[in-house]
C-alpha cells in the first residue's frame, strides 16, 4: 500500500478511537430510534492495527477515478546515432539513425529538413529507430539537418505526448575551407639539391634537339600541361607539340603528337596561346620573320581536342616591312602578348618588332613601329599607337627621322593598380654597339600606360624604366659620351631581352625585372635591372639591382620570378647566353634581398642555359621547369623540384567568362608570409617564355591562407575566404570552386 494511503487510514482510526474514549456519558438516545444497538469499545493502542486491517478503497474518493500512468510520462526525446560532424571528401551521401527513447508514431519526411535544397533526404524504419539518408552532398559543403515537430504529429505510442524539443546538427564535407584558427611555424630549412634531372624518365630524350624556344600550354584540354617547342637556328621553324600523360605507375611521360595537331604546318618565329574565341580551349597565334618567309602568319583555331585549323591572317597587317632592290624585307615579330586591353571580353594582341631583314640577311634595316590589334570576336582591327620614335635619336643622327625602337621582350601587367593592363616593352638597340660607335638611343624601353578604350601613353621616362644612369663595372652615374667633338647626353640605355612583372616584395604592387646583354667594352650600357615600384596613383620605380645583391653578368637573357621553395617569397632564375656561362639562381631572403646559389646547390649544372618554362609537372604543389637549349643539336632538360614540398602551398586555376581563359586576372592571397599576388598572362619575355597559367603560392608552414581574392579581367572581384593549405582549386567565374 502506498505510504500516503497508510497515513490517511491511520489518522482516521485514531480520530475514531478518540471520539469513543473522550465521552463520560453516552449520547442521548434519539427518541425516534427504536432499533437496538450493540456498543463496542475500541482500544486506542490498537488503532494502527485497525488501520492496517482496513482496505484503502474503503476510504477512497470515488470521484477521483482510476490512477493515470501517463500523468508522469515524459514527452519523447530524439538523438542522432552515427552522424558525424566532418566527412572526408568526396563523400556524396551519409546514412545515420534517428533514435527516440520510446516508440513514436506520426513521423514522416516532412518533419526532417536540410538547409541546402539540392540534398535529397529519405526516411525509413521505426517506430523507435528510424534510418535517415542524405544524398547529393558536395565537397566543401556545410549542411544543417533539423527535426521539427511543426504540426505536433510526432507523439509517443503509449500516451500520445508530442515531441517538444527540436533537434539540429551541422555537418560538413571536407574541402578547401580552412576551419578553425590558422597555425604557422618555422620555415623548412632550404637544402640542396633543389632540382633533379628527370629528362630521361619523362621520355623527352631525343624529342627536342635544336629547339631553343618553348612554352607551356594544355593543348588538348585534358588537364595536363603540355610543352610546345620550336627551333631558333635551324630551319624550318616549325613547332612540336609534346603531350604530357601519366604512366600506370603515376610517372610523367611526354609524346610527340605534332602530326595529330596539324601544327607541323604552322611555321613561325614566335607563338602565343590564348582562347581567342572564348570557347574554352587554347588557340594559337603565329608570328613570322625574315627567318620564316614562308610561315603562316595569323590564327590557328583549336577544336577543343588539340587539333588546329589555320584561320588566316584575320586582319593582321602584311609581314613585309618594305621592298628594296627587288627583295622583300620582313618584320621580326620578337615579342607577342595577348590580353583584353579594352575590357570588352576578347583577347587583343600586341606585336613587338625587332630589326627587319630580307630572307638572306639578319637585322639589316631599322625596325618599324610595334602593332596593336583589337579583336572583335571575328577578326583583328589595328589600333594606332603613339609614335615610338625617340627624340634623342634625332640628336644622334638626323638622317634617321622617325626611326622606331627595336622590341625584344614584353611584359603585360597592371603596374598602377587601376584595373586595366599596361605594357612594358624591353628594347634592344644596341644603344652603343661598340666604343667607336655613337649612341643610337633607339633602345630606350617603353612603358605603355593603359588610359582605357585602347588608348596608351608612353610613361617610360617619367616612371624611370626607359633607361638608367646605372652601368656596369661599378658605374653608378653614367658620364656623357663625347665623340668627334659632339657630346651625347645620358642615359644611353641597354640591350634588352626578357622581362617580367612580379610583386617580389609582397607590398601589393608589381615590380619589374629586365634582362639585358651588357658588354664590358662599353660600361655605360644598362645592366640587368630590378625596378622596384614605389606605389601611388602614378608610380615611379627605383632601380635596385645592386642594393638587392644581384650580381652583374654580361649576358642575362631570360629572368623569371618563381617561388621555388614555397616560402611565400619570389626567387629569381636567370638564363644566359655566352659560352661557359651557367644558370643563375637567387633565393630571396626575408629582407627582400637575393642570395645567389651555386650549381652544386641547385643541382642544375648546364652550360649556356636556355629559357626556363615553369609548371607543376607532378601536381605536388611546387614548380618544376623545362629548360630549352638554343644550340644546334642540343636538347632541352626537364627538372623536378625537390624542395617546394617541404613547405605548404596553394594553387589556383581560373576559368573566366570573357576572356574565358581569364587572361589578365589577378589572384591575391593573404597569409602569414604576407600579401602575394599573381597575374594570369598570355605571352611574356623574349620570344615568349610562356609558363603555366596557374597561380602558385607558397604558404611556408601556415596551415592555410586567411583570405583569397580574385580580380577578374572585367574588374569584378570574388572573395574565397580562408583556404586550407596544400589544395589545387579551379575557380570558375560565376560557377563555383572545385578541386582539380
Amino acid at each position: 500500500m502506498p505510504a500516503h494511503r497508510r497515513c490517511l487510514l491511520l489518522v482516521a482510526a485514531l480520530l475514531f478511537a478518540l471520539s469513543l474514549s473522550g465521552c463520560d456519558d453516552p449520547p442521548a438516545k434519539d427518541p425516534t430510534d427504536t432499533q437496538p444497538h450493540d456498543q463496542a469499545e475500541v482500544d486506542p493502542d490498537h488503532s494502527e492495527d485497525l488501520a492496517e486491517d482496513m482496505d484503502e478503497e474503503d476510504f477512497a474518493d470515488e470521484s477521483d477515478g482510476p490512477h493515470d500512468p501517463c500523468a508522469t510520462q515524459n514527452p519523447p526525446q530524439a538523438t542522432l546515432v552515427g552522424l558525424q560532424e566532418e566527412y572526408p571528401r568526396p563523400t556524396r551521401s551519409v546514412t545515420f539513425t534517428l533514435r527516440f527513447d520510446q516508440p513514436v508514431r506520426g513521423l514522416n519526411a516532412g518533419h526532417l529538413s536540410v538547409d541546402v535544397p539540392t540534398v535529397a533526404l529519405t526516411l525509413g524504419g521505426g517506430p523507435q529507430d528510424f534510418e535517415v539518408s542524405l544524398d547529393g552532398l558536395e565537397v566543401n559543403g556545410i549542411y544543417e539537418f533539423r527535426l521539427d515537430n511543426h504540426d505536433q504529429a510526432i507523439v509517443d505510442e503509449a500516451c500520445g505526448h508530442a515531441l517538444a524539443v527540436p533537434l539540429s546538427h551541422t555537418l560538413w564535407v571536407d574541402g578547401w575551407t580552412h576551419r578553425g584558427p590558422i597555425t604557422t611555424g618555422s620555415l623548412a630549412p632550404l637544402q640542396g639539391p633543389f632540382f633533379v634531372d628527370i629528362t630521361e624518365e619523362a621520355g623527352l630524350r631525343g624529342l627536342t634537339a635544336g629547339d631553343g624556344r618553348a612554352l607551356v600550354q594544355d593543348v588538348d584540354g585534358d588537364g595536363l600541361e603540355d610543352l610546345v617547342v620550336w627551333p631558333t637556328s635551324v630551319r624550318p621553324f616549325r613547332p612540336k607539340v609534346l603531350r604530357q600523360s601519366r604512366t600506370p605507375q603515376g610517372g610523367v611521360r611526354f609524346t610527340d603528337v605534332t602530326g595529330a595537331t596539324q601544327l607541323a604546318l604552322a611555321e613561325g618565329i614566335n607563338f602565343v596561346f590564348g582562347d581567342v574565341d572564348n570557347d574554352g580551349d587554347a588557340d594559337l597565334f603565329a608570328g613570322v620573320s625574315f627567318r620564316t618567309p614562308e610561315g603562316k602568319l595569323g590564327l590557328w583555331m583549336n577544336d577543343g581536342r588539340g587539333v588546329f585549323t589555320y584561320a588566316g591572317t584575320s586582319g593582321i597587317a602584311s609581314p613585309v616591312q618594305t621592298r628594296l632592290s627587288g627583295q622583300d624585307y620582313y618584320k621580326e615579330m620578337a615579342a607577342l602578348a595577348m590580353a583584353d586591353f579594352d575590357r570588352d571580353g576578347f583577347l587583343d594582341l600586341y606585336i613587338g618588332t625587332w630589326y627587319g631583314s630580307s630572307a638572306a640577311g639578319d637585322g639589316q634595316i631599322f625596325p618599324p613601329d610595334d602593332e596593336l590589334y583589337r579583336w572583335d570576336g571575328d577578326r583583328y582591327e589595328q589600333v594606332s599607337l603613339p609614335s615610338q620614335h625617340n627624340p634623342l635619336t634625332d640628336f644622334t643622327n638626323p638622317n634617321l627621322p622617325g626611326v622606331s625602337r627595336a622590341a625584344y621582350g614584353i611584359a603585360v601587367g597592371d603596374y598602377d593598380n587601376d584595373g586595366d593592363l599596361d605594357i612594358f616593352v624591353n628594347n634592344y638597340g644596341a644603344g652603343r654597339p661598340a666604343m667607336s660607335n655613337a649612341p643610337h638611343y633607339i633602345d630606350h624601353n617603353l612603358l605603355w600606360r593603359n588610359d582605357g578604350e585602347m588608348k596608351f601613353t608612353d610613361v617610360g621616362v617619367a616612371a624611370g624604366v626607359a633607361a638608367t644612369m646605372r652601368g656596369i663595372g661599378g658605374v653608378e652615374e653614367e658620364s656623357p659620351v663625347t665623340m668627334g667633338g659632339k657630346t651625347y647626353p645620358s642615359p644611353i640605355g641597354g640591350n634588352g631581352f626578357g622581362c617580367q612583372w612580379g610583386d617580389f616584395d609582397n607590398d601589393g604592387d608589381l615590380d619589374l625585372i629586365v634582362g639585358t646583354i651588357a658588354h664590358p667594352d662599353y660600361p655605360q650600357s644598362d645592366r640587368t635591372m630590378l625596378h622596384v615600384n614605389q606605389g601611388g596613383e602614378n608610380p615611379v620605380f627605383t632601380e635596385e639591382s645592386l642594393a638587392r645583391a644581384l650580381e652583374y653578368y654580361e649576358d642575362e637573357l631570360h629572368p623569371v620570378w618563381v617561388d621555388v621553395d614555397n616560402d611565400g617569397r619570389l626567387d629569381l632564375a636567370v638564363s644566359r647566353l655566352r659560352g661557359g656561362s651557367k644558370w643563375e639562381f637567387y633565393v630571396q631572403t626575408p629582407d627582400h634581398r637575393f642570395a645567389k646559389q651555386s650549381y652544386t646547390v641547385t643541382g642544375v649544372n648546364i652550360t649556356r642555359p636556355g629559357p626556363t618554362l615553369w609548371l607543376d609537372i607532378d601536381d605536388d604543389g611546387d614548380l618544376d621547369f623545362y629548360m630549352a637549349k638554343d644550340s644546334a643539336g642540343a636538347e632541352g632538360f626537364l627538372f623536378r623540384n625537390e624542395v617546394g614540398q617541404r613547405n605548404n602551398w596553394l594553387v589556383i586555376d581560373l576559368v573566366g567568362d570573357a576572356p574565358r581563359d581569364a587572361t589578365g586576372a589577378r589572384v591575391i592571397v593573404e597569409s602569414a608570409t604576407g600579401t602575394q599576388s599573381r597575374d594570369v598572362t598570355a605571352g611574356n619575355g623574349h620570344y615568349n617564355t610562356q609558363s603555366t597559367r596557374r597561380a602558385h603560392f607558397g604558404l611556408g608552414q601556415s596551415s592555410g591562407a586567411s583570405a583569397v581574392r580574385i580580380r577578374w579581367p572585367d574588374g569584378s572581384e570574388e572573395e574565397l575566404g580562408p583556404i586550407k593549405a596544400n589544395v589545387r582549386l579551379r575557380v570558375t567565374k560565376g560557377g563555383g570552386i572545385a578541386f582539380f
